[in-house]
């Protein structure tokens, strides 16, 4: 258990520095930092590569054509009717 902690806590993304040092550790991790960290981590992985599968795929990518043409191409600016 002890092992899974600690690989817990090194994941800690929002570990603050110490003035004091406690067993000669610069930062102060956490057991929820390190859990809020790969939650976040996780969601961004999930969202970039959904992101990219739709990317590829062609989902998320539009294009629209409009044509002017006008009834009489020898009086420019007028829209035909």
């Amino acid at each position: 258990m002890g092992g899974i902690t600690s690989a817990v806590k090194k994941c800690d993304l929002f570990a603050v520095d110490k003035f004091l040092k406690f067993k000669n550790d610069d930062d102060h991790t956490t057991i929820t930092g390190g859990i809020c960290s790969i939650i976040l981590i996780a969601i961004f992985v999930v969202i970039f590569a959904s992101t990219a599968i739709a990317t590829i795929n062609r989902e998320n990518t539009t294009h629209s054509v409009s044509y002017y043409r006008p009834t009489n191409p020898l009086v420019l600016g007028e829209k035909g009717k």
